[in-house]
């Protein structure tokens, strides 16, 4: 879940895995002809019985993800089709077989430490899980069993049935899903591609459990069947379990697929569709290709630099330039048949028809200009480094060479992919542009506000969300209440103060582990009843931990309010902290420990806040030390509880379709026995003030080098926090200054920006960073402090200050539309002092800070003689 950037734990995580995914990206790309030659090559085998499998070994982590793939879908259903019978499927097969009860195939994986899980889409139903590899014997005997031996039991049935019901309901219920339910079948008369993978609600309701029995026996046979297995190894001894396990698996007889072909498109489609939602939303696009024509790599690349990223021209001349727009993005889909190029925007209703004229006019500029070279090149990076980071898990190699065998039968083909993408050059471009955008080949579908009915309930202005209410209940909790009855959702987040800022060396980690212990069993529930308790209901149930603060939320349908309500206060009030949960979750956090020592942007943050803070317990990682998740015991997860979880020291927010006059008697009442206890009074330790500078490194065999330098920072309440914040927007993203000066002008990074590392009571940092090869940080360096230096002495421009202060209000305002982002936003202000109401001053706060005000707080905390700065990477 999002936070405004001064509750910085969530922002940095997100910065750093942003991060990660460009700089992997500096030195692969640059080896990007060495890729197929060093990587493990992945071994193609036909079993007797049909069954393809797919083997890669890869030794990087002890991990080994397994999936299997069955050619079954939405366009594959036949008699059944628009029935969503292959999602039914998927649903059920994890239900029980008959060495298996109903839950027992979830806990088994979760026993070994595993994930597992499943999905169906237009051609494919995936069954994917992840473990040790030391089980992957145990773990590949659960997956075949759910796949050849599935019960469907017929309770189950009744139950899934339900739970899919539901999802069908919301997905017509969120503007988005039914904006795409609408495109689909505008674009696509003929072909399956216009049925929903989840069917449609009049033939789900049809289907009998002999239905899924026939199409079950018809499709899940080996011969229709893809099993691919991605790491820690060896592939003689894997395959020969697979073909054991395998061996009772009989070949079947496939039924004939009739995929009709869709008929030429003579003219315009428009659709226009009344919805309840506060602006526009807008999808369109142009028929294209195959994944078997070549036209598909210009139309990927030509996609990038139309509409991906902040470099963009829709991003940077319809939302930047013009602001017709809120948020828009294109994208290119090439499946087995016919694709799409689309494009997608939310906008206010006025304007929309001029925000359409415009759009086409850039699409119409690829038809008669060139692109420019360095705007072709950097698409073309960007689509190679994307598809390269998506293979760096187990999990998403493994997904890749299913993909590429099920879809075009060439489990290499991303390496064609990649070397092809490098060929498109600027005619293609212009190519591509004229041969499929024309105006008879265009959709255009939208949803529109819905006109208000005389009778209807009084107008809510859109410029004012519903009113929030707080009450402070009788065991000293707040309570904040926001009806908002446009969707039949409630959203729960329940707020504590604790985290990382109350730890030391002795217990590092505790607040972390103390959280992740709520959802393993209460008094009244096992771990594997507070899952099902709400995914039965289509609902989640999540907990969150960072620097100030830890919690737990759940999110339903309106409905099933109560039921989630009273598991939300069992989670909370009646926790057991189970041995067995306690045991496992202490393996899994030193795994994860010992994962993130192996990382290198984890490592230059880590050593960033050790060098820095020499005092305060910022200098920790929330995830705790190795030495000290050891030896914390169950007693000290207890009374770390009781000491931090108490209603006096709560926030809890309900958004959504609810009641207030209901909810706060339905609150009372759920935590009646929720009794106050005095907080703990933990001594603080303040951060001195740096008077020098401080240098670490530390050396790690990598290919690039990371820099981090900054400065100590503001906390929360700092009259500085809106300052900082444009001053960011000003220096960060795609065409900021950093990113021209340092990347584009001096081409010293692939990556390279800053972060606000904010406080509660303590003063944080503030980041600039840089990802370099290890023969040019010296030169980068210099670099950084050149930039940093002249925002001391030297006014920003009146354009960089606009574009950044229209950016953070707009991006605020798309950010805080749902319940969920509202109400996180507004428990955490209460929580820390600034007030529920803190975000409505958001905008005012950004559109005071003058050009002044940046030059006057850089010269205030960026000190060039007691700055703070690490490089990690190899010997330099």
């Amino acid at each position: 879940m999002k936070k405004k950037r001064w509750i910085h734990c969530l922002a940095i995580l997100g910065l750093l895995v942003n991060l990660c995914v460009i700089v992997s990206f500096f030195f692969a790309f640059s080896q990007t002809a060495a890729i197929s030659q060093n990587r493990p090559q992945p071994q193609r085998y036909v079993l007797d019985n049909g069954m393809t499998v797919i083997l890669e070994e890869i030794h990087t982590a002890p991990v080994v993800a397994l999936q299997v793939w069955v050619r079954a879908g939405s366009i594959t259903e036949g008699e059944y089709s628009g029935s969503g019978i292959s999602h039914y499927i998927e649903h059920m097969l994890f239900k029980g077989t008959e060495k298996r009860g109903v839950g027992e195939i979830n806990r088994e994986i979760r026993g070994l430490g595993g994930q597992i899980n499943a999905y169906a889409s237009f051609d494919r139903t995936v069954y994917h899980l992840i473990v040790p590899s030391e089980h992957f014997v145990s773990a590949l005997d659960v997956l075949s069993d759910a796949v050849m031996n599935s019960a469907f039991d017929p309770e189950e049935l009744k139950k899934e049935r339900e739970v899919i019901l539901r999802e069908i309901d919301m997905g017509e219920d969120d503007p988005d899903r039914f904006l795409g339910h609408l495109f689909w079948p505008t674009v696509y008369r003929e072909h399956p591609y216009r049925y929903p993978v989840i069917g449609y609600r009049t033939l789900f309701e049809q289907l009998t459990r002999e239905d899924l029995l026939d199409y079950y026996s018809k499709m899940y046979c080996p011969n229709n069947v893809i099993l691919v297995g991605v790491g820690d190894f060896d592939s003689e001894i894997v395959l020969s379990h697979i073909k054991k396990t395998f061996a009772n698996f009989k070949r079947g007889s496939l039924p004939p697929v009739y995929i009709p072909s869709e008929p030429d498109q003579l003219g315009l489609r428009r659709v226009e569709k009344e919805f309840e939602v506060k602006q526009i939303y807008l999808l369109m696009g142009f028929r294209t290709v195959s994944i078997e024509s070549k036209d598909m790599y210009p139309l990927d690349v030509l996609a990038i630099i139309l509409g991906q990223g902040r470099s963009s021209r829709l991003f940077r001349k319809i939302r930047e330039e013009k602001g017709l727009v809120n948020a828009i993005s294109s994208w290119s889909y090439t499946p087995r048949y016919t694709g799409i190029f689309g494009i997608r925007a939310t906008l206010d209703e006025v304007n929309k028809d001029r925000a359409i004229e415009e759009i086409l006019k850039e699409l119409d500029q690829f038809k008669g200009e060139l692109v420019i070279e360095e705007e072709l090149e950097k698409a073309k990076r960007k689509v190679v480094s994307e598809h390269i980071f998506s293979r760096e898990t187990m999990k998403n190699r493994a997904t890749d060479l299913a993909s590429n065998e099920l879809v075009v039968g060439d489990v290499n083909f991303s390496q064609t992919y990649i070397r092809q993408i490098q060929k498109v050059d600027r005619e293609d471009i212009k190519r591509v542009a004229n041969k499929y955008f024309y105006r008879d080949n265009l959709t255009i579908t939208l949803l529109k506000p819905a006109i208000e009915k005389v009778a209807a309930r009084p107008k809510i202005s859109l410029k004012k969300p519903p009113l929030i209410n707080k009450y402070e209940l009788s065991n000293g909790m707040t309570l904040l209440v926001r009806e908002n009855h446009t969707l039949p959702t409630v959203f729960m987040q329940a707020v504590f103060k604790g985290g990382l800022r109350f730890e030391n060396e002795e217990n590092n980690g505790i607040g972390e582990f103390t959280r992740r212990m709520l959802l393993k069993g209460t008094r009244n529930r096992t771990a594997q009843k507070i899952a099902d308790g709400i995914e039965s209901l289509g609902g989640a149930i999540n907990t969150y931990g960072g620097n100030n603060s830890f919690g737990c939320s759940v999110s339903l349908l309106r409905e099933d309010f109560d039921t989630g309500l009273e598991i939300l206060t069992d989670v909370i009030m009646n926790p057991i902290f189970p041995s067995e949960e306690i045991e496992r979750e202490r393996r899994i956090i030193l795994a994860q420990i010992k994962a993130q020592e192996d990382d290198i942007f984890d490592a230059t943050f880590k050593l960033f806040k050790q060098t820095l803070f020499v005092r305060h317990p910022f200098k920790f990682q929330r995830i705790g030390l190795p030495q000290s998740i050891a030896r914390i015991t169950r007693a000290d997860l207890i009374k770390h509880y009781n000491e931090f979880f108490t209603p006096n020291n709560m926030v809890l927010a309900i958004y959504g379709d609810v009641k207030a006059s209901e909810v706060v008697g339905k609150v009372e009442k759920a935590f009646s026995n929720f009794e106050s206890r005095p907080l703990p009074l933990i001594k603080i330790p303040q951060e001195l003030k740096p008077t020098r500078i401080r240098v670490a490194r530390k050396y790690m065999e990598r290919k690039q080098a990371i820099i981090m330098l900054g400065f100590q920072g503001i906390d929360v309440k700092s009259e500085d926090r809106y300052t900082f914040e444009v001053m960011t927007s000003i220096l960060s993203g795609g065409g900021s200054r950093l990113y021209q000066n340092i990347r584009g002008q001096l081409g010293l990074a692939y990556s390279v920006g800053s972060f606000s590392f904010i406080g509660l009571d303590d003063p944080g940092a503030y980041i600039f960073y840089i990802a370099t090869a290890p023969e040019k940080v010296e030169i980068a360096k210099d670099a950084l402090l050149e930039e940093i230096k002249k925002l001391t002495i030297r006014q920003v421009s009146n354009e960089e200050l606009n574009r950044a202060k229209k950016n953070l209000i707009g991006t605020e305002m798309i950010h805080l539309e749902t319940n969920q982002a509202l109400a996180f936003q507004c428990v955490l202000d209460e929580l820390y002092g600034l007030g529920y109401q803190n975000f409505e001053g958001y905008a005012s706060g950004i559109n005071k800070v003058t050009k002044e005000d940046i030059r006057k707080v850089a010269t205030k905390y960026f000190e060039l003689g007691s700055y703070t700065m690490v490089i990690v990477g190899p010997n330099m």
